[in-house]
């Protein structure tokens, strides 16, 4: 099974914005995942440049993309826990790490999608 892993760009932000290290116009918790890769992807296109954080989240984005599509093509169970945890910024204290309760709504996620798996099997 492959689980794609959220991350909150509103930790760097804060960082930087703290240590004076620009933060262009990133709106900490008013994007959505989707949302700030479409922004960045344009603003680089259309500037030539992103910061260096913003850059790390375009890479993860193409790497989210490649586990989605060699899923498809392996066949693989998958949970795209992205937008399960899009509405909840708070399951991630940090960059990647889980809380407690993103860890509950992680299990959640890949519970039913076992479920899914099985009782396409049974019919």
């Amino acid at each position: 099974m492959l689980v794609t892993q959220p991350v909150n760009l509103d930790i760097q932000y804060e960082y930087r914005k703290r240590f004076g290290l620009g933060v262009s116009d990133y709106v900490p918790s008013e994007r959505l995942y989707g949302e700030r890769q479409r922004v960045f992807r344009k603003r680089l296109a259309s500037q030539g440049w992103v910061w260096n954080f913003e850059t790390s989240f375009m890479i993860h984005g193409s790497l989210m993309e490649i586990q989605r599509r060699i899923s498809r093509q392996m066949s693989l169970a998958f949970v795209d826990f992205i937008p399960v945890a899009d509405p909840h910024p708070e399951i991630l204290p940090d960059v990647v790490h889980l809380s407690n309760e993103g860890n509950e709504l992680l299990a959640e996620a890949i519970y039913l999608e076992f479920l899914s798996l099985f009782s396409l099997e049974g019919e």
